[in-house]
Formats: C-alpha cells, structure tokens, sequence
C-alpha cells in the first residue's frame, strides 16, 4: 500500500506497564522476577549492547571502519531481533519499554557531555588560522553546493511525485532529511581519520580544517531557515535570550575558568571541585535553555567551546569525563537510535522513500564533485583530492544521533527515518574502504631518493631530525651532538621535535616556534613538561657554533602516540634529513640502575623505523651520556671526551653506522674511534649469507677506515676472528667496559653464523642481534650505544 494512502505516522500502540516502582532485585529467590526489575535489566543490556559491538568491531577494524558503524550495525540488529520476538509473542524479559525509557534518558544524558567535551577538546582558533583560505573555500563550497541543490531536487521532486493534497508535514520531513544528507559531521570526520591513522597526514589536516569550516557553515544555514519557518515573537525571545547566554558565558563565565587556570600550579592536576562545579554548571545552564526552546543541543557544545583546550583545565576535563561519555554512555545512545529503525515490507513501495533515496543520489555526487573540483584549483592531486571529497561525505554514529532526535520529535516520517539510517549505515561502511584504496600513507614515505649519511661526503650539510620525548632526554642528547660537532668545513642542520601527547583536544597541531608568530609559544603537557625547556637548550648549544656551521629549527607535535610517527617521518620528509635519532624507550640512570621504561615509546620507535623515509638511529643511554658534560641553559657547557666503538658485521645497516662514527670522530678532536672488524673463523675470504651484494662495498669501507688509521692516531681499526655468536657475544661482553659508546648497524632479518644462536632470546627487536645484547639490563655497564638502520629504499631508486 501506497505511504501517501495511511497515516503519517504509525497507529497509537497500547503497551500495559506496571506501575509499581521495581529498582533493585532481590535475588533469585525474592518474591518477583529478576526481569521485572529496572536496575538489572539495564545492566544485562549495557553487557549485551557493549559485548557485541565490541565483538563486531573487532572484525571491523581490520578494515579501518570505525567504531560508530558497528554501534548502528548493533542497534539494527537489535532492533530486527526484538521486533521478530514481539511478533511471535515471545518474552524475554530484556529490553521492556519502561528500561527501555529508562536507559535511553540516561544515555542521552551521555550524549549532553559528549557534545561539551567535543566542544573542550576542538581548537577551533588555531586549527582555521593553520588551515588558511584552502579550507575555508573547501569547506563552504562543500556545504553551499550541495544545501542549495538538495533544496532544488527536493522542491521538484515532491511537486513531481507527491499529490497536491499532501499534508505538509510529508513535505516537510522531507525536507529536513535533505538537510542532514548535506551536512559534513566534524566529529564524524574526526574518528574516521583517526581510525585510518591519517590525521596528521597533510590530507588529514586539511579535512579537519574543513569540517570545522563545513559544520559552522551547516549551522548557520540550518539556523537561517529555522529563523525563518517560526513565527517572529518565538523568533525574537529565542534570538534575544541566545545573545544574552552567549555573552554572559564569554565576559562572566570565561573569566572564571582562567581564574581556575591561574590557581593551578604548573604540573599539577585541577582540583576536583572545579571539575565538578563545571559539570553541575553545565547541566544548570543546558536546563535553562531548555526552557526557553533555544539550542538545547547546541549550548553543551558552546559551553565546551569557551573552556581554554588542553592542560591543565581541558585536559582534566577530558579525563574524567570521556572514558564514562565515550567509552559507556555515546555508544549506548547510539544503539537505542539505531533501535528504532522499523523495516517493514511496505517500505519498497513508498513514494517518500523513493524521493529521499532520490535526494541522497543527487546531493552526495554534487557534493563529491564539487569538493573534488575545489580541492584542485588549489594543485593537490587529483587522487588526493578525491579521497578528500570522500571523507568530507562520509556519515556516522552522530548522523544518526541527529535523525533519532528529530524523529523523537515527530520532525521526520518513521520510514524517512528508517531509510537515512541505513545510507548513514552504508556511507560509513564504503567511505573507509574507498578511502583506504585510494589514499595509501605510506607511499608518501616511501624513499625513491636516497637520504642517508653513508652517501654524504665529509663536506656536506648533514640534516638531522632529533625527536624529544621528555625533557629529561636533553642532556643525553645533547651531550651526544657534542662528541661529534658541527663545524664549518662539515655543518648540521638540525631539527628538534618535541613529541607531547595530545590531552584535552580533538585536533592534533605541529607548531613550528622559528618560522611563524605563534600566540602561545610553549605548549605544556600534562606532565608539566614545557617546549620552552627545549628551545631555550638547544638555543644555548647551537651559540657555541658559528652560523655557516650549525642552523637549527625547533618543532612541538602535539597528537596521539600513535598519530606521532607520521609526523616525525612527514617532518624528516619536508626537511629531507638524512637521519633522525630516537631515544630508546629505557633509560638507565647514572648509578647503573633502570631510572625509565616507556612502551608507548617502544611502539612509536619500532613505527619510525618501518616508515622513514631516511635512515633512523635508536640513542640508548646507559648512565654516561647524562653525566659526561655539565648542561646549563645560561652558560656554555665543557665539552665530552668520547671513546667510541664501531662493531663492524657488514652489509648497508653497518656501513651507516660507519658513516656516522668516522664523522664524529672527525669533526671531534676529543673523540677517538676503534673499528672492531668481526669475521668468522676460517672463512674471511668467503661471503656469509646475505651479503652476497654488499661485498665489494663492504670491502671498500673497510678499505678507507684502514687509509684513515695511517693518518689519524684517534682512529684504530682491529679484527676479531669468532666461530659463532655466543663467542662474539663473549667478545663484546669483555669490552663493553673500554668504550664510552658503541655504534652498531641493526641489520634486521640478516642470517650470519657471527650472531648465530642470539636472536633466540631478543628482548628488543627493534635494535637488531647485536643491539639487543648491548641494551639487556643484566649487562652490567654504563656504555651507551646507537643502533643505526639505513634508508629503506624502493625497488626503484633515484641515485
């Protein structure tokens, strides 16, 4: 039967409740049953509606689709489940209609908080002003575009397909939907780059700059046509009451939160009381404009807006508040959305249907064409553009979030409802997919050029990108740099990064302190660690050098640890460094004893090591490198006297690491070098497996460090003759001792009888065989060591 020929909205359904107060069971063995209780059927389904989206996500995310498709993939479930039982009559005790109500208050209840901490943690100031007219123009065509066709193909479409005698709330809903399918969901487009591991890739940025840009945009049309459709005194009491709310929150309400600001000691956490005083503030102003019919939805997101982002006061914020909102409260409320999708066979033959569907297949290809179109007058490339386009139309948990509440209103027809429910569900699904094929991340690190240091001359500028996790590596580093300076005749273009883990925002944000005016120049983690720290010492080392011979740039990325390798290998990208110089995730203090041990670093080493686009060198301290120079930030300090050691196996990893050692040695006169050349017992003629290519070149390093030991009395070259590796790894054990610090190549997935036997116990992969047996904790030394990895090249390399 035609839609048009029934009522607009389905036929009162009479449910019989019991009107006693049933909360908490009282056991198995009380006088009802545990069903008829409200406290644990809404327990059995949070477990129930948590246990399986979990379950179903991870399947998904094998695919980088996001978390939210698998809370609608649940709710429709559900959904269909419940509605089957109903119709055959059968009980189940779970999911009744007054736990039902019950869950969904508090869940929506989840999604107020939801909307505050999205507007705590959105930079919205800095990221517009580091998006430029780029963003802003791709972000207002891809909203304006598309509203004004989808307002278009709407007017025809129902003027063509709905009889005059349409009651207009048909037209109307129909209307309201076309205006959802346009919008570009700035959270939406969050969690999917997030998800994909692109959003500090430059397409990443430039799409969260343009969602914010598209969401205000969608906003303020949405607004224009409210304005517009309500009578002029509702429309003046709301405008009126609006402008005084937002006035009173920025010049009374965001004075106060600086003042909690300034009553927090650097390094310390927000108290308590103020987190709860906000929270309580939140919900007394969100009623109040409840009250008054004015963007109930909206103030939370407001609100959020005016809190100052990341520490101390965002971030505590975040803290305490996002795990419940997101990890319990949002995809619940998701679900009991996706819950109230009704399919029913006389959906097919709906004329509404047939005109969103209609809507839906016009708009997005205008909308698709149209970013796409845009995105290229700027010169990105096409494929980029693309996937750009693909993102800023892609849907997700809080669409339908948005299509619940405006069906819970009587604002959309159930099955125009039902119908933007499943394209949000299908959009979500293909978008990622689509956007995996045609942006790859990794192609932009892969290296066609070689960038290493063993294809420099002594002479040539060496760039190198040193990544800062904490401020208590400074001196390590520092004190590293200063045992093989820059000097005029063999200069360094150093670059420093300072990784900060992004707390209390949603936007991760590089910042370069040399090259632009910032507002705030120090950026502060919650650790109470400051970039200043950074800048203010490498300052102070670069003074001791003359200009031709050192420049120096200093970087803060603020993100997630596992968004932070893109940006270093992005940044050693646009810098073309030939190394960069991670620290090793422990760290021994100066009595020998384990000071520090950080997998999150761990992980990020082991991801830098498999994208950069240069050669990568692990710095592991072991006590000396703290204590060996006396660091000041006001004054100059001595310089080190550093015996190194180069363990030589052979093959590309170990001629990096040669490289490094014979330009610190040389740029050094306080800095002696011992090549230590191990070959295996009578087979120095032959070559071991997986050197079959690098012989001669092997060969010819050997050579030249030889040539350089008749020159330079701080240079010695020796051999040691072993049979296998546990002799090799005797070897090193009774040197260890003689030498400030060892520089070994990692020479992964090479088989040699040198080191036969000890990759069995590897505690730490990531530094090779024989890094690995120099940074046990067992050995008893204060040597540190570099592990070097060369630039892994393509199949085709640009010489």
């Amino acid at each position: 039967m035609d839609v048009l020929t029934a009522k607009v909205l389905p036929e009162p359904r009479k449910v019989c409740v019991n009107a006693t107060i049933l909360v908490d069971s009282t056991g198995l063995w009380g006088d009802h049953d545990i069903h008829d209780f409200t406290l644990p059927a809404i327990q059995i389904q949070i477990v129930l509606i948590l246990g399986c989206q979990h379950a179903l996500h991870f399947l998904l995310r094998l695919l980088r689709i996001p978390s939210g498709v698998s809370q609608i993939v649940v709710g429709l479930a559900f959904s269909a489940l419940f509605k089957w039982v109903d119709r055959n009559h059968v009980s189940t005790g779970y999911f009744t209609v007054p736990s039902q109500e019950i869950l969904s208050t508090i869940t929506l209840f989840g999604f107020v908080l939801y909307l505050f901490l999205t507007g705590v943690k959105m930079d919205a100031k800095t990221v517009l002003k580091r998006a430029g007219p780029k963003a802003i123009v791709i972000g207002l065509i891809t909203v304006v575009v598309p509203m004004l066709t989808s307002m278009m193909t709407t007017a025809f479409l129902t003027s063509k397909w709905l009889p005059p005698t349409t009651d207009s709330f048909i037209q109307m809903s129909v209307s309201r939907l076309s205006m959802i399918n346009v919008a570009t969901t700035f959270p939406v487009i969050l969690a999917l780059l997030y998800e994909m591991e692109i959003l500090t890739s430059e397409l990443g940025r430039l799409a969260v700059s343009s969602a914010i840009v598209g969401d205000a945009t969608h906003f303020v049309l949405l607004l224009a046509l409210l304005i517009k459709t309500h009578s002029e005194t509702k429309t003046l009491i709301a405008f009126i009451t609006a402008v005084c709310s937002a006035l009173a929150i920025v010049y009374l309400v965001r004075p106060v939160l600086f003042w909690i600001i300034k009553q927090t000691p650097e390094g310390r956490q927000v108290k308590n009381v103020y987190v709860v005083s906000i929270t309580i503030g939140l919900l007394l102003v969100t009623a109040s404009m409840k009250a008054f019919h004015v963007l109930t939805l909206v103030t939370p997101f407001i609100i959020g807006l005016m809190i100052p982002e990341g520490p101390p006061l965002g971030s505590a914020l975040v803290q305490k508040l996002d795990p419940l909102v997101s990890g319990l409260l949002m995809p619940v409320y998701v679900t009991t959305c996706a819950m109230r999708v009704n399919l029913h066979e006389g959906m097919l033959r709906s004329r509404i249907i047939l005109i969103n569907l209609m809507v839906a297949a016009v708009v997005q290809p205008v909308k698709l064409i149209a970013c796409t179109m845009t995105a290229s007058l700027f010169k990105i490339p096409l494929r980029d553009c693309f996937s750009l386009a693909l993102i800023m139309c892609s849907k997700g948990a809080l669409d339908v979030v948005s299509l619940a509440l405006l069906k819970d209103r009587n604002a959309v027809t159930e099955d125009g409802f039902t119908t933007n429910v499943l394209l949000t569900l299908a959009m979500g699904f293909v978008i990622p997919l689509l956007v995996r094929f045609l942006f790859d991340q990794s192609r932009h690190f892969t290296a066609y050029v070689r960038r290493n240091v063993e294809m420099l001359s002594h002479e040539d500028e060496l760039r190198t990108l040193v990544c800062i996790n904490r401020n208590e590596s400074i001196p390590m580093f520092l004190n590293f740099l200063n045992a093989g300076p820059p000097t005029p005749d063999s200069p360094m273009d150093l670059t420093v990064i300072h990784l900060v883990e992004l707390l209390g925002r949603s936007s991760p944000v590089l910042i370069s302190h040399f090259h632009t005016v910032q507002r705030r120049e120090t950026e502060t983690d919650a650790t109470g660690q400051s970039t200043q720290f950074v800048i203010d010492a490498f300052r102070n080392y670069k003074k001791k050098y003359e200009e031709e011979a050192m420049k120096l740039d200093v970087y803060t990325s603020i993100t997630t640890v596992k968004l932070m390798p893109t940006d270093i290998c992005t940044l050693a990208l646009d810098k073309v460094a030939s190394l960069i110089i991670l620290a090793f995730h422990v760290e021994w203090a100066e009595d020998g004893t384990l000071e520090y041990e950080d997998f999150k670093l761990k992980n990020l080493n082991m991801a830098v090591m498999e994208r950069a686009p240069c050669s990568v060198g692990i710095l592991i301290n072991r006590g000396n490198l703290t204590s060996a120079a006396t660091i000041s930030l006001t004054n100059t300090f001595t310089a080190s006297y550093f015996n190194i050691a180069l363990l030589y196996f052979g093959g590309g990893d170990d001629r990096e690491a040669a490289s490094v050692a014979l330009r610190m040695m040389a740029n050094s006169g306080n800095t002696t070098l011992t090549v230590i050349h191990f070959k295996t017992a009578g087979a120095a003629g032959e070559a071991e497996e997986g050197f079959q290519d690098c012989d001669a070149a092997d060969k010819e390093v050997l050579e030249r460090m030889q040539a350089l030991e008749a020159e330079n009395r701080r240079m010695k070259c020796m051999e040691e003759v072993v049979k296998d590796g546990p002799e090799t790894a005797l070897i090193l054990r009774s040197i260890v001792n003689d030498y400030d610090l060892m520089v070994v190549g990692r020479r992964e997935g090479v088989k040699s009888s040198l080191t036969s036997g000890l990759g069995e116990w590897s505690e730490y992969p990531e530094l090779g065989v024989v890094g690995d047996l120099l940074a046990v904790a067992d050995l008893e030394t204060r040597t540190s060591v570099l592990v070097l990895q060369q630039q892994k090249l393509a199949k085709t390399v640009l010489r």
